[in-house]
């Protein structure tokens, strides 16, 4: 699907903020099903580009 619109980001940030905890002890691999719920909440994006967003964006975003 390409890059992400701004409404699917805000949709990425809004899950972030509400999962934060959940994120640190569940998102360890790619069996990880936070990946499937981040999907349902974005609702435009499959659990495997969930995945390599976020992937995307630690890399990105480390030294914050």
């Amino acid at each position: 699907m390409g890059i992400w619109r701004l409404k699917e980001t805000i949709s990425y940030i809004d899950y972030l903020e509400d999962n934060i905890i959940t994120l640190g002890k569940l998102c360890n691999g790619k069996k990880s099903s936070i990946y499937r719920s981040m999907a349902i909440f974005v609702k435009t994006r499959t659990a495997l580009q969930c995945r390599s967003h976020h992937q995307k964006m630690i890399k990105t975003h480390s030294s914050l």
